[in-house]
């Protein structure tokens, strides 16, 4: 979405999914740029250029801005609970990085998962919290290999 946002010169992204919120689901477009993702294991998010190259395929000239933004916003909210059915429904939701910030795409996730999604603000604020997961991996290898000594 931010993409599409920073392409239209636009800004940087869509201020509460504000666009997003008022385009009309393009359901071709859904297909086109969705299905490819279908068959990729998870996690995904660790390389946003697989979402971007498919995206740089499309002449976004041919699309109304609220249409690509609400597209791309329903996307991103499906696949999210596609894979939250494959951890087989998980009590709690967290959601963090610039999306959490999104309320129409916050709204459009509890909506397909059917249960409040909260942010990992209370815990690690949403802009920090794969550098926290590193920072954690890193130590865990730390003590790993200091043991095996």
């Amino acid at each position: 979405m931010d993409f599409v946002m920073i392409n239209k010169n636009l800004g940087n992204f869509d201020l509460d999914g504000n666009l997003a919120s008022i385009g009309r689901l393009n359901n071709v477009l859904y297909k086109k740029i969705s299905e490819p993702f279908n068959d990729l294991p998870y996690p995904r998010a660790d390389d946003i250029s697989i979402y971007t190259d498919k995206i740089k395929q499309i002449d976004l000239d041919a699309f109304g801005t609220e249409e690509l933004l609400r597209t791309l916003a329903e996307i991103t909210a499906m696949k999210i609970n596609d894979f939250y059915l494959a951890c087989q429904k998980p009590e709690e939701v967290f959601i963090h990085g610039g999306g959490a910030k999104n309320k129409f795409l916050m709204h459009l996730l509890e909506s397909k998962i059917e249960k409040t999604v909260k942010t990992t603000n209370e815990y690690i604020p949403i802009e920090y919290v794969e550098a926290a997961a590193f920072a954690f991996w890193l130590t865990l290898k730390e003590e790993f290999l200091l043991n095996r000594e």
